[in-house]
């Protein structure tokens, strides 16, 4: 015969109490795994629900270190989401996809440096994005291809009219810098010239980016971070993946996009 089960919020951690009436207890974590209660004192989930002040000695004892237990797991549970010493995040530039990515970012305790698109980033920035309206502001993120030389990561997304798109990341010397995307791109185009005139002279689109388009490059810059933070498997891809949306379409695409050595430098004698 089933047993009742009665759920009961632990308040501060995000976890529920599930008590059955023959004093069994699970807490369901906020990362949705369970965990079952040992030696819990008798009416423990009675003195979460009726009258915590009035709990017994045994009961609040029991649940101050079920709290403290709780608490050592949440605070773990952040480290592995966005280990401590990648937290160091700055933004250049200006506009909505940036002003949502720092809402976002704060949401989950990363407190970005936010910078004008000419301005340097600090020293101790473990990542730098830098975001770009038309081409006019790309113009300058050259001199910041050396960031992965130095150890710190390298992103860029900017938008193209209305189109957005979002280059491979940078984390090391060797990964694809913010020019040699731009030619590998007019070497794949079967009208080069022509991509090459329009990267040159990118005009604004004439209207912000909606809400939609913001959405989506906001959730695939976090999924970069995110693996870069945590140094998963999926960095490879994104060390190598272009990525482009075309809001006029809906439509969502990949490229390939990779390094290439450049050539040496002629030196007289």
């Amino acid at each position: 015969m089933s047993r009742e089960r009665r759920v009961i919020p632990l308040a501060g951690h995000g976890a529920h109490l599930i008590a059955s009436d023959d004093g069994r207890s699970v807490v369901r974590m906020r990362t949705g795994r369970y965990a079952v209660l040992s030696a819990q004192p008798e009416g423990l989930e009675g003195a979460l629900t009726r009258a915590p002040e009035r709990a017994r000695e045994d009961q609040r004892a029991y649940l101050e270190r079920l709290s403290a237990e709780l608490g050592a797991r949440d605070a773990a549970d952040d480290a592995t989401r966005w280990p401590p010493h990648r937290r160091s995040v700055c933004l250049l530039g200006e506009g909505r996809v940036l002003d949502d990515l720092t809402i976002a970012l704060d949401a989950w305790g990363i407190r970005t440096t936010r910078l004008g698109a000419d301005e340097a980033p600090p020293r101790d920035a473990t990542l730098v994005l830098a975001y770009a309206d038309h081409g006019g502001e790309r113009s300058r993120w050259t001199r910041f291809d050396e960031l992965p030389g130095r150890g710190v990561a390298w992103l860029r997304v900017y938008r193209e009219g209305e189109c957005v798109l979002i280059d491979p990341l940078a984390v090391t010397a060797g990964d694809a810098t913010s020019e040699q995307v731009s030619r590998r791109r007019v070497a794949a185009s079967l009208v080069p010239d022509e991509v090459d005139a329009w990267q040159r002279n990118i005009a604004d689109a004439g209207t912000p980016i909606d809400a939609a388009a913001s959405a989506l490059a906001v959730a695939r810059v976090l999924q970069i971070l995110l693996a870069w933070a945590q140094g998963s498997d999926a960095l490879e891809s994104f060390r190598r993946t272009l990525w482009k949306l075309v809001p006029a379409t809906g439509t969502v695409t990949e490229h390939t996009v990779v390094a290439y050595p450049e050539a040496p430098r002629s030196v007289l004698a």
